[in-house]
C-alpha cells in the first residue's frame, strides 16, 4: 500500500465519528492521487466538524456537489477556489437558507460568464484600499476608476476596451455602482462600490 493510500485510509478512519461525512468524502476522493480531491476532502471534513449537527441533508449536497464537481478541475485557480468555498459553506444549513433560489441561480450563470479578471474586479470594487499597495495608492490622487483599475491591474494596460467590457458587464448585472468613467479621488479608494446584490454576490462566493 503506497503512502497515497495509507493517508486515505487514515482520513476514511476518521470521518466514520462525523455523521454523514463518511458517505460525503467516499463521493469527493475517487482517486487517491488526486491531490485536489485530497486538500478539498480535509476542507469539508473540517467544516463538518466544525457544523457539528448543522449540517444539510448529505444527500442534497451530495446531488450539489455532483453538479458541480467538474468545476473543482477547471485551470483558472479563482474560479476553482469560489467554487469549493460555494461547497463548503453548503454544508451549512444556516449559510443554505441565507440565498433564495432565484440568487443561486443568478450568482451561478453569472460565474459560467465570467473571467478571472470579473471577480478581481469585484473584489477591488469592495475595499480598493485592500488590493492596491502602498505605491499604487501614492500615485493616485484624482482620476478615473479606468486608471485606478490600471493601476491596480497593470496587467490590462494596452487593452483598455476589455476593461471598459467587463465593467459594463458588471454594471449591467446590478453587481457594481460606478461606470468606467467615473471620478475618483484617493478618499474615495475607502468607499465600497457594490450594489446590495452585489454584496450578496461576493459573499455568496466568498470573494
Amino acid at each position: 500500500m503506497n503512502k497515497d493510500n495509507i493517508c486515505y485510509n487514515m482520513a476514511l478512519e476518521a470521518t466514520s465519528k462525523i455523521p454523514g461525512a463518511t458517505t460525503i468524502f467516499k463521493i469527493i476522493w475517487t482517486d487517491p492521487e488526486n491531490k485536489r480531491q485530497e486538500e478539498f476532502s480535509e476542507k469539508v471534513i473540517a467544516k463538518m466538524k466544525k457544523l457539528g449537527g448543522k449540517v444539510v441533508n448529505t444527500e442534497d449536497w451530495i446531488k450539489d456537489y455532483k453538479n458541480k464537481k467538474e468545476l473543482l478541475n477547471i485551470d483558472s485557480h479563482i474560479k476553482r477556489d469560489i467554487i469549493q468555498n460555494i461547497l463548503i459553506n453548503n454544508l451549512s444549513s444556516d449559510w443554505k437558507d441565507s440565498f433564495i433560489d432565484a440568487e443561486e441561480f443568478l450568482f451561478m450563470r453569472y460565474y459560467d460568464s465570467f473571467c478571472d479578471l470579473h471577480f478581481k474586479i469585484l473584489k477591488f470594487m469592495q475595499n480598493p484600499m485592500k488590493v492596491l499597495t502602498e505605491k499604487q495608492k501614492d500615485s493616485i490622487y484624482s482620476c478615473s476608476l479606468k486608471d485606478v483599475l490600471i493601476t491596480a491591474f497593470p496587467e490590462v494596460k494596452g487593452h483598455e476596451d476589455i476593461l471598459s467590457i467587463i465593467v459594463d458587464e458588471l454594471n449591467r448585472c446590478e453587481l457594481i455602482s460606478s461606470s468606467i468613467g467615473c471620478g475618483m479621488t484617493r478618499n474615495g479608494l475607502r468607499n465600497n462600490r457594490l450594489t446590495s446584490f452585489g454584496q450578496q454576490f461576493c459573499k455568496y462566493f466568498q470573494i
